[in-house]
């Protein structure tokens, strides 16, 4: 972008009022030095919920948790007194995958912030060598060690963290996500008739913290080559601003009527033309929908989805850094993040002392996160 071959949409964009809709945070984190060269797919801010056993919490006589010393408490009441009632001791508290993934509102309890902290002195942290981050690791620590988190976490992957809660194995997802759970109550009423889901606030730390990590707004975004003619930059923005209309989603999910699709009591049905048509693809930009529901849901799913949807909107935790993207950011942050999510593996598991989180920290910093770290800063200053 900084050598010229996008065109630059600052002056247009204000021409096309569906792309306006767009959230002004969406602009901004795609803009390079404050200049606007992309068209930002939109996606929901805040995106995650925290999945729990309502049924379990029932058979056990259980309030839903609030704080994180009640999730405690939950969690440990799932493994150990038989929440599902089968005589077996097959449950476990929290759902965890490799990685540590289904966690993001765990970290924001413990106010480690969302990737980047900005800190009392009004400078930035990286949130994996905050001392919230070592206050929540001795938290997981301490249920892992009481068999209130899956012992196979290290080596789960996302669908199969999603399977164990389907077929009633976790009681608790703290980082999962609105748009699934449509489809985990199907899924989970297959196994169980009985079984059922909802969705509460992210838990309330030590501190008094709670939030959901709040997302850049998009998923890709879209840029014109800066040698097309304005004619045909033209074409193309009026393409993605029809794009962002309800008509242009309702021909995506559905197509054309007769072709694609046909009613059957008031509802379009789909066949087969559709998926050879590959309909869903002609559409490659969206409408910025912030209250996402399942297709096809219940009424009542989709009133808990569009309820928790409004719930967390005032609960996101921004990133001040998600912008940045510094040289040592480029070089270093891979081997960082690996060099993380390998240690705090080791602590949660009790390979390794909480208290060598200290140790980690210095080596995190000599393995370049201190000058990451420096350069965010000066970034952050000129913003």
């Amino acid at each position: 972008m900084k050598q010229g071959a996008f065109f630059k949409l600052d002056d247009i964009i204000g021409n096309y009022k569906n792309l306006m809709e767009t959230p002004q945070q969406a602009f901004d984190n795609v803009k390079v030095d404050k200049k606007l060269y992309s068209v930002p797919r939109t996606r929901p801010l805040q995106t995650n919920a925290v999945l729990i056993r309502k049924d379990w919490l029932d058979n056990l006589g259980l309030p839903v948790p609030v704080t994180t010393e009640d999730f405690t408490n939950v969690a440990l009441k799932f493994t150990t007194d038989d929440p599902d009632k089968n005589g077996k001791a097959d449950t476990f508290g929290i759902g965890v995958g490799e990685d540590l993934s289904f966690l993001d509102q765990l970290w924001m309890a413990f106010d480690a912030g969302n990737g980047w902290r900005k800190m009392e002195d009004g400078t930035l942290m990286n949130s994996d060598v905050t001392p919230g981050r070592k206050e929540a690791l001795g938290w997981l620590a301490d249920l892992y060690k009481q068999g209130a988190i899956d012992k196979d976490f290290p080596v789960l992957k996302y669908t199969q963290v999603n399977d164990k809660f389907i077929a009633g194995k976790a009681g608790i997802l703290i980082g999962g996500g609105i748009a699934n759970y449509g489809q985990f109550t199907v899924d989970m009423k297959k196994v169980n008739p009985n079984a059922e889901i909802i969705m509460i606030d992210p838990p309330t730390g030590p501190s008094g913290t709670k939030g959901t990590p709040q997302s850049a707004g998009l998923y890709g975004h879209w840029v014109i080559s800066s040698k097309a003619s304005q004619e045909k930059v033209n074409k193309i923005m009026e393409i993605l601003d029809w794009e962002a209309t309800d008509e242009a989603m309702n021909f995506k999910r559905t197509g054309i009527e007769g072709v694609h699709y046909k009613l059957d009591n008031g509802a379009p049905v789909v066949n087969d033309q559709y998926n050879a048509d590959g309909v869903i693809n002609l559409i490659a930009h969206n409408k910025y929908n912030p209250y996402f529901t399942t297709p096809g849901a219940t009424e009542e799913v989709a009133q808990a989805q569009l309820d928790q949807w409004k719930n967390i909107e005032q609960l996101g935790v921004p990133n001040p850094a998600i912008a940045a993207l510094t040289p040592t950011m480029q070089e270093k942050m891979v081997d960082l993040e690996k060099y993380s999510t390998e240690t705090f593996i080791k602590i949660v598991t009790g390979d390794l002392p909480l208290n060598s989180f200290d140790k980690y920290v210095e080596e995190w910093m000599n393995k370049g996160g201190k000058k990451m770290t420096d350069e965010v800063n000066e970034w952050y200053k000129q913003q």
